[in-house]
């Protein structure tokens, strides 16, 4: 295998620090990870309350969806100056205490302005958690396997959320849940004494490679952009597949426990680009997945769903996006040398998750189902072609040295 296409297995003999190896610290860093990216994964339920009670337009609806990853983006591109200056536990701790009284606060201001200011809020809580958790599992042995687990929880954890939705309305009405997800968020909390607190780990990309460059390298920076349209598509088409599923005149329950389980399903993507890593490169990996989430979105639109069809296509989304997550970021980390890149990834993930929010809700406005569609095939697209410069990048340096 070219060594300009990683492969995820570092050097056995390198020595690296233990609170990182553990794998309590590990499955810690991952769960609060998913407990800070848990709204955006849950937003087609909240989408779908705020339209039927508050009967906000498609246009206030995007804003909603964008201002929680709008606000974790930029706490979480400052993380650049302060991710190894700072104690890591009391980070995370802070960030999902602001995160859960946010989230908690909108069951009582529920007007449009007051529900944009908590996302936002929200949003700058999760990213004080989530870029020191991230750096945790990017210094790790084998961040591939790090964020197979972290992208399994991930999906899990809002899975498991989205089921229980329709209990929880049902007993504490539609206000119910943003109390329900508060209170999930606060139970998180002793995960943060698992982290290391010094936040001063033994950086496992310095063993990687040479580098003749302490700056970022082009790779690890084109990757990185990558992030903005990879995200934003998949933000675009995932928070209006509830809005599709009502569209193809699908029971609501069947929409929220089909959502659900394609968490489930597609919580297993992370380890199935680790399965693909061993056969194919790292390149026509990528590039079948995204083949095949943009096949999927045409047949949702193409074809009238049915109960079944719909289950199995937005499982099929879940599934190849989770495998593109954990291609991108493997890249990203096995190209960062200095460790500080990798912090930068929920910043870059929110701006397209907000970019991808805002464009669909006018999209869907204006055509629909297809609209939304047309956004998303269109980001993935453009964030393939990046990847595609930044495997060029890393080749050709490689070529070079």
């Amino acid at each position: 295998m070219p060594p300009s296409e990683p492969t995820g297995r570092l050097d056995p003999s390198v020595r690296y620090s233990a609170p990182v190896d553990r794998r309590s610290a590990i499955l810690a860093a991952s769960t609060l990870y998913a407990v800070t990216f848990t709204l955006p994964n849950v937003m087609p339920a909240l989408v779908g309350i705020l339209a039927d009670t508050a009967h906000f337009s498609g246009k206030h609806l995007g804003s909603v969806a964008a201002a929680y990853p709008l606000g974790l983006g930029f706490m979480a591109l400052s993380s650049f100056v302060w991710i190894r200056r700072v104690n890591f536990r009391l980070c995370i701790a802070t960030g999902v205490l602001v995160l859960a009284a946010a989230v908690g606060l909108q069951k009582w201001w529920t007007d449009f302005d007051h529900v944009l200011t908590l996302m936002f809020v929200a949003g700058l809580g999760g990213g004080l958690a989530a870029s020191p958790c991230l750096t945790v599992l990017g210094d790790g042995h084998d961040p591939q396997k790090n964020f197979g687990v972290m992208i399994l929880i991930s999906v899990l954890l809002p899975a498991s959320a989205l089921a229980l939705m329709t209990t929880i309305t049902g007993r504490l009405g539609d206000s119910g849940v943003f109390i329900f997800l508060a209170g999930l968020f606060a139970l998180s909390l002793p995960l943060a004494l698992l982290i290391p607190k010094g936040g001063r780990v033994t950086s496992s990309a310095a063993s990687r490679a040479p580098c003749r460059s302490t700056g970022a390298p082009a790779p690890a920076a084109i990757s990185l952009t990558s992030m903005i349209p990879f995200v934003a598509g998949y933000i675009a088409a995932w928070t209006f597949l509830e809005r599709m599923g009502a569209l193809s005149s699908l029971a609501h329950e069947w929409i929220l426990d089909s959502l659900a389980l394609s968490g489930l399903v597609g919580g297993l993507g992370g380890f199935v680009a680790t399965w693909m890593s061993r056969r194919l490169q790292l390149r026509p990996a990528l590039l079948l997945a995204i083949g095949a989430t943009i096949l999927t979105l045409a047949f949702l639109v193409i074809f009238r769903s049915s109960p079944v069809s719909y289950l199995l296509l937005v499982t099929s989304f879940q599934l190849w996006v989770n495998v593109n997550f954990s291609n991108i970021m493997t890249f990203i980390a096995l190209e960062d040398r200095a460790g500080h890149l990798v912090g930068l990834i929920p910043s870059l993930q929110c701006f397209g998750a907000s970019l991808g929010s805002v464009v669909a809700g006018v999209a869907f406005d204006g055509a629909g189902r297809w609209g939304v569609v047309a956004v998303a095939v269109t980001a993935f697209l453009l964030s393939a072609g990046l990847m595609v410069a930044a495997f060029g990048s890393a080749r050709a340096r490689t070529e070079s040295a």
